[in-house]
């Protein structure tokens, strides 16, 4: 059996456990429960406390170590690691009191998630999603009403030593939607301060648009804007609240934010097992790529204490027909979960969809190289007007300079598509700089921006430079810090805007 066919039917069966201490999730924000394992080559979240799991076929096995084998009845399947974190790192405390469990959890392999704000209003009025455990946990006092953005950046901090690589701030929905993004925002900032990480923030769609700027302007990488359901009588009964929105609106507002995020990084939750019309689904799944979003599927993991508690997953043959329809779509629309900058799209483990494209989707074909002709010329001429003028106004007409004409112009492709570029020249007696790095915002968490500045940097040392350094806008520090660069402590205003001088080596 395939790694992907096998992930799907656990998520549908669930896993029952052997004696001991196995410990998992039990309530939260979201449609899901368990524990999550490294099994072959991907990461899987597997229910094992609801009831239809004593009926499962599978079942688990300790080693003696910390390690499991899976059993599906009395044939043995794989090898299974528990992930989680050290053993004190729940158990720290913040500077305030708190235990770091109460703050935000490890999420996957290297994800650590939040619910910012534990209330929902539409919960207050019998309104909230059938399937959501948000407040069970606060209820249970396994978390805190809201959280500070100092408390959520001590916790990020520390967690990068579990080896946390991207973040996700879910939340409750405020009477006040202002109120929600603001704190949000602050959020953001304060982690993207402590951390420099990537941030998912998943979220309520507001009624007004322009508050979906505040998020962008705070540093928000990607946006989580959930339907749950592309079936409107399932999302009468079982979401009123975003029924209220229904399909129409939902597609207003991912389009105004794949404006904003660029494609592949605004995403929406959709939970198969409700009782939705398949074709209905299977059309308008088509119609979310289409528009730029990616639609993470997942299967109903009802949660104890929750309307749905007694409710049965889909089956596995559902969720692989549409896995495997999905994953073609996402193909053919250019996108993956793996270029998602942050959030349950890169954690991955509680779907199997993204396994399923590893098998569908076409991986784009990106080379670096200098620019070849006039022609090539031009379209990076082009491409940083684009960015230095059109959109980040640095410029009136043109940023073109006296250097452009001795510089070396590095270009990336992604399928024959010239989406990036940089260039290089000799300063002074060994001197290199760099400068105008551009991408277009179709790629820009495609990692064209690292391969380009890495390209750069061995191009000077090819050209026996012995510096290469860069004049940086202030809010890309912490990028070229990540690459191995360091700030020399000298700042200047450049077309009005401060940057600093950044070294490679």
């Amino acid at each position: 059996m395939y790694t992907r066919d096998l992930k799907t039917e656990l998520q549908s069966y669930g896993l029952r456990l052997p004696t001991g201490n196995l410990k998992g999730r039990k309530g939260g924000a979201g449609p899901a429960e368990g524990a999550t394992f490294l099994m072959g080559n991907t990461v899987v979240n597997v229910p094992f406390f609801s009831s239809y799991v004593q009926h499962s076929p599978y079942w688990l096995s300790g080693r003696g170590d910390s390690s499991y084998d899976l059993w599906y009845n009395d044939y043995r399947v794989e090898k299974m690691l528990p992930l989680a974190p050290a053993r004190d790192f729940y158990h720290k405390k913040t500077g305030d009191g708190f235990s770091y469990e109460k703050i935000a959890l490890i999420h996957g392999k290297d994800c650590l998630a939040t619910t910012v704000m534990q209330d929902c209003i539409y919960q207050r009025l019998n309104e909230g999603c059938s399937f959501c455990a948000i407040e069970l946990s606060l209820q249970r006092g396994l978390t805190i009403r809201r959280k500070e953005p100092q408390q959520l950046a001590e916790v990020a901090r520390e967690s990068m030593r579990e080896g946390i690589t991207h973040l996700l701030l879910t939340t409750g929905t405020l009477p006040h939607r202002k109120e929600e993004v603001q704190h949000l925002s602050a959020c953001v900032k304060a982690l993207k301060e402590s951390t420099g990480l990537p941030i998912q923030v998943q979220c309520l769609p507001p009624e007004d648009f322009g508050l979906l700027g505040i998020l962008k302007e705070a540093g928000v990488d990607t946006l989580g804007l959930h339907i749950e359901s592309l079936d409107e009588n399932v999302l009468q009964q079982h979401a009123p609240s975003k029924a209220s929105l229904g399909w129409e609106g939902f597609q207003n507002v991912w389009s105004e934010a794949v404006k904003l995020w660029g494609r592949g990084q605004v995403t929406s939750y959709i939970i198969m097992g409700l009782g939705e019309n398949l074709d209905r689904s299977l059309e308008r799944l088509e119609k979310m790529v289409e528009l730029g979003v990616y639609p993470y599927v997942v299967p109903l993991r009802p949660v104890q204490g929750t309307i749905l508690e007694n409710k049965l997953p889909p089956s596995p043959s559902l969720m692989k027909q549409v896995y495997e329809y999905t994953a073609e779509l996402l193909s053919e629309g250019d996108m993956c979960a793996g270029e998602i900058a942050a959030g349950c799209g890169r954690c991955r483990a509680c779907s199997a969809l993204p396994d399923f494209e590893d098998v569908a989707i076409k991986k784009p074909q990106t080379t670096c190289r200098t620019i070849g002709n006039k022609e090539e010329k031009a379209m990076v001429m082009a491409l940083r007007r684009r960015v230095f003028v059109d959109e980040q106004g640095l410029f009136v007409d043109t940023d073109e300079d006296e250097y452009d004409r001795r510089a070396l112009h590095l270009v990336a492709s992604c399928n024959n598509r010239l989406v990036g570029t940089v260039r290089l020249y000799h300063w002074d007696k060994g001197i290199w700089m760099g400068g105008r790095l551009a991408v277009s915002p179709d790629y820009r968490h495609n990692g064209i921006a690292p391969l380009l500045v890495k390209k750069a940097v061995e191009l000077a040392r090819e050209n026996e430079a012995s510096k290469f350094m860069a004049w940086v806008q202030d809010q890309h520090q912490q990028f070229f810090l990540h690459l191995g660069w360091w700030y020399t402590g000298s700042k200047k205003l450049i077309a009005g805007k401060e940057h600093l001088l950044m070294q490679a080596f």
